[in-house]
């Protein structure tokens, strides 16, 4: 140790400034790396996205006409013929083709508004001093 410094701390200093450099250095390479392959990458994505929601446009169409299909209604009816009455079978036939809606729809739909009950007086509310102390009629 000469003059308070240890050469063995400077010569350990100078290698981590040297290894921080080539990590700096080999860090910007790998960046420069990644934003070309990102180009890519990124209009690889795109191209997914696209198909992605191509295909569930297309699965939802599909979906909506065969909800309210005739093989759909039919099988339905077929399997309430052993559990309930023809005219049980008829009428939900009726409702279910009349006022049925498609699962994504009725999911879809937004709750409405619960109505607010009627807020009436509580019992001797409207009665005031001067009307109590008045003689009846």
């Amino acid at each position: 140790m000469r003059y308070g410094v240890d050469p063995s701390s400077m010569d350990r200093a100078e290698q981590l400034r040297r290894e921080g450099a080539d990590e700096r250095a080999e860090a910007r390479l790998d960046e420069a790396v990644a934003v070309a392959a990102g180009v890519d990458v990124a209009a690889d994505i795109s191209e997914r996205g696209e198909a992605d929601t191509e295909y569930q446009v297309a699965t939802r169409q599909r979906e909506d006409a065969l909800w309210d299909s005739v093989e759909r209604r039919t099988g339905t009816a077929s399997s309430l013929e052993g559990k309930a009455s023809a005219e049980a079978v008829n009428v939900r036939m009726g409702i279910d083709k009349g006022q049925g809606k498609p699962p994504r729809e009725a999911v879809a739909a937004a709750p409405k508004k619960a109505t607010n009950a009627r807020k009436t007086p509580a019992p001797g509310k409207g009665i005031t001093p001067q009307h109590a102390l008045r003689p009846h009629a």
